[in-house]
């Protein structure tokens, strides 16, 4: 009866790493395939107009960095707009705020409070707002470059989507705890790039993220879900890939486009922000998230459980070593795409240590976005 149950686990495993294979080389496939969709020129039209919308709690440490990188943006000022909403802060950020708005007069900005609790509250009071065509969500602690608004405007102007999600990474990194945190970044960067790029978006980074505003003009209140601690980026693509198709979700392949934000400090703020990322996975119904998702979970839970068994049936350590080699075979053309368009290949001397660590990194945080409350902040 035992052997019978490690060869059925076996098999589970090897379909498993199958289908891994297939799933990242499809979005390895789609990351190539966006090269071919994207405008060539960098001219911008200046057509349509932006609000830059930015929901922050307690950052006194990095509101004012933020401002002065959009301070420096290039696009027309006449047609951007900055709405700061201030979510219950208990620091000096909002007083910060008010201090850059007094310094910078020739700057758009407006500083709101949030009626209600949380990070998807002070968003919906951003959107309503807002009184630009285009609205251009970020994160208190993202440093985007001087061309970020003028490159996901264009992008907008010369493709038909709904919402396009531009490009996040991790700056700077520190130790083998930020390594890791980078090259997994790297692979969700790649992974939702690649996804859009087949026309079947999975995934969204509120860091970076463009939207029409009158495909959200009629957004119900409850769209953003907040009875769910995060999210709101995912939740808003749902909605718009129900109501205008998957393809009208794009994703701004463009280095100038790229937002760097920062890594988790500690491992304690590493598996709350992951667990928080997994606490919303119970209630998505849509199965092109579904499916992916158990592939990728159950693939490297059933990997880190191969191993320990490995220690009581040594036989099962060459399964165990298939198993790496198929994920790496799956992982690393996409990490080599992701790491090359950020100019991080440097990172992927890394890449066997945590293809070692990843799958019990999963496991812990599986459980923990399971069994423990979460919020925002």
């Amino acid at each position: 009866m035992e052997i019978e149950l490690i060869v059925w686990l076996i098999r589970i495993a090897l379909t498993l790493s199958l289908l891994y294979l297939l799933l990242i080389w499809s979005y390895t496939v789609g990351w190539h395939m966006l090269s071919r969709s994207m405008p060539h020129d960098n001219k911008v039209l200046h057509s349509l107009s932006v609000s830059v919308i930015v929901a922050f709690r307690d950052e006194e440490h990095q509101l004012e960095t933020l401002l002065q990188h959009l301070h420096r943006q290039d696009f027309d000022s006449s047609k951007t707009e900055i709405l700061l909403i201030n979510d219950h802060s208990k620091d000096a950020s909002a007083a910060i705020a008010e201090d850059f708005i007094a310094r910078f007069p020739d700057m758009n900005i407006k500083l709101l409070h949030a009626e209600t609790q949380g990070k998807k509250g002070a968003i919906k009071k951003g959107i309503s707002n807002a009184s630009n065509s285009l609205l251009l969500f970020t994160d208190a602690d993202c440093r985007p470059g001087p061309s970020w608004i003028s490159v996901m405007v264009r992008h907008m102007e010369r493709v038909p989507h709904t919402m396009a999600i531009g490009p996040v990474m991790l700056h700077p990194v520190k130790g083998i705890l930020g390594r890791m945190q980078g090259l997994e970044h790297l692979s969700l960067m790649a992974s939702t790039a690649g996804a859009a790029g087949l026309g079947m978006a999975v995934m969204s980074n509120g860091a970076n993220v463009i939207v029409r505003r009158e495909a959200i003009d009629s957004f119900h209140p409850d769209v953003l879900r907040d009875d769910v601690a995060s999210g709101d980026d995912v939740f808003m693509m749902l909605h718009l890939a129900g109501r205008f198709g998957r393809r009208s979700i794009g994703f701004v392949r463009h280095t100038k486009a790229i937002v760097p934000t920062r890594a988790a400090d500690t491992l304690k703020e590493f598996f709350r922000q992951r667990s928080r990322w997994v606490s919303k996975s119970r209630i998505y119904s849509d199965p092109l998230i579904i499916v992916p998702a158990l592939v990728v979970a159950l693939f490297n839970i059933i990997l880190a459980f191969m191993l320990l068994l490995a220690l009581f049936y040594p036989a099962l350590i060459g399964v165990f070593l298939l198993m790496m080699v198929m994920k790496t075979m799956a992982d690393y053309p996409l990490l080599l795409a992701g790491a090359r368009f950020t100019q991080r290949t440097n990172w992927l001397m890394y890449v066997l240590p945590v293809q070692l660590l990843y799958p019990f990194y999963v496991l812990i945080s599986v459980v923990l976005g399971f069994v423990r409350p979460v919020r925002w902040k």
